[in-house]
């Protein structure tokens, strides 16, 4: 049975892939055939020429991702161990490839590879009961592959607390230590915060959010300078289509309105 599922809710300005991960008897801990399951659900999501966005949540409320299958994890080799990180690392990077935003709704534990997922998120929403840690240290290895993201996210002096320590942190800790953009009281509110994101993405023209989650990326790995340069490119680009006027001409017609 699958544990990781897709589906998808349609909108008058596209379609929502919603990603689940259901294995709540072991707190949603990835096995590496949901590992594979979770690469799969992505490249199925991708064929959808509608897409404007994706949720990546659990599939109640007890856990987002409580890490890697510990079971799993202990019975790896010197030799089976690089395959099952390739794996993973597969995995992770599709979801920080998807050319559209990617909201991870966060509730109950965001450890290990759970934290590194939330990671690969371009934003990251949680309740306030959510536990948040990178533990691998607990057991004898070290956090790897996406785990450089949350240092990046974060900052290398709090990534080296938690990665040196494997302490937990709650989510007002990671609030001010910005891996999360929001933290809220329930899951009713959850649900809310989430829909108000995917609501101001669906507003937003479809063509200018894709290029600016590709200028993004690009700022991360490309010297500040030619981060500029190579921006201007893509903001001429967008003026060969519709959407600047149309929605520019929306947004003036709402402020007439409003005067």
């Amino acid at each position: 049975m699958a544990q990781v599922h897709l589906e998808r809710s349609e909108t008058p300005q596209g379609n929502v892939g919603r990603l689940f991960i259901d294995r709540p008897e072991k707190l949603n801990a990835l096995s590496s055939d949901m590992v594979d399951q979770l690469k799969n659900a992505v490249d199925e999501v991708l064929k959808d020429d509608a897409l404007r966005c994706v949720v990546i949540s659990g599939i109640n409320e007890k856990s987002f991702c409580a890490g890697s299958d510990l079971r799993q994890l202990s019975e790896l080799t010197s030799g089976s161990a690089g395959g099952f990180l390739r794996a993973t690392h597969a995995a992770l990077a599709a979801v920080r490839k998807i050319h559209v935003p990617v909201i991870a709704r966060i509730q109950g534990p965001c450890m290990g590879v759970g934290m590194e997922l939330a990671a690969a998120c371009d934003f990251r929403l949680a309740t306030a009961s959510s536990l948040f840690a990178m533990p691998k240290v607990k057991i004898g290895i070290p956090s790897v592959i996406e785990a450089a993201l949350v240092a990046r996210i974060m900052g290398h002096g709090r990534a080296s607390w938690l990665m040196l320590t494997g302490e937990n942190i709650d989510a007002q800790r990671a609030y001010e230590w910005g891996f999360l953009e929001e933290v809220v009281a329930d899951t009713a509110a959850l649900d809310a915060s989430v829909e108000r994101a995917v609501n101001g993405i669906l507003e937003s023209g479809r063509l200018a959010v894709c290029s600016q989650k590709r200028l993004l990326r690009s700022w991360e790995e490309t010297p500040l300078a030619q981060c500029i340069e190579d921006s201007i490119r893509p903001f001429a680009a967008a003026h060969a289509n519709s959407e600047p006027g149309a929605l520019s001409a929306r947004v003036l017609k709402r402020l007439s309105k409003s005067n």
